[in-house]
């Protein structure tokens, strides 16, 4: 994250992904999808379309989806969060194979049935699973 200071359209989509999260946290879910939407804009500015760091705003607006009952859109942004960063560390690396969300292990292994099975599933679960994606807070 120290090198965003020194990269002022880096840092503004840092910024605005965190305004998103504390407006979900709010529960103003429609203004956080729009600041989730506006910093995947500008990452996608400032570094192209398949640049690893685009993974946290596609992570953030998958939980935003999710809460707003957009499952599939959901899934949209999670397969593009993991392509991306199966393409910048590999398969195995664990930031890859960490799951945050309860659809990540699923889609992971190719198994787009079981990621759609747990976004069918009541939410928020009721395992260990958090809000709260540790991937958003660095790389």
């Amino acid at each position: 994250m120290l090198e965003a200071l020194s990269d002022p359209p880096r840092l503004a989509a840092a910024l605005v992904d965190n305004l998103g999260t504390l407006s979900r946290a709010e529960g103003n879910y429609e203004q956080s999808l729009a600041n989730h939407q506006r910093a995947l804009a500008l990452r996608e500015k400032a570094l192209g379309p398949d640049h690893v760091d685009l993974s946290t705003s596609l992570e953030a607006l998958g939980t935003t989806y999710t809460a707003l009952g957009r499952k599939e859109e959901a899934l949209a942004c999670s397969e593009r969060a993991l392509k991306l960063l199966e393409a910048a560390y590999g398969r195995d690396h664990p930031r890859v194979t960490a799951a945050p969300t309860p659809w990540r292990q699923p889609l992971g292994a190719g198994r787009y049935d079981g990621a759609l099975g747990a976004f069918r599933a009541p939410w928020p679960p009721t395992s260990g699973c958090s809000a709260q994606s540790p991937t958003l807070a660095r790389r």
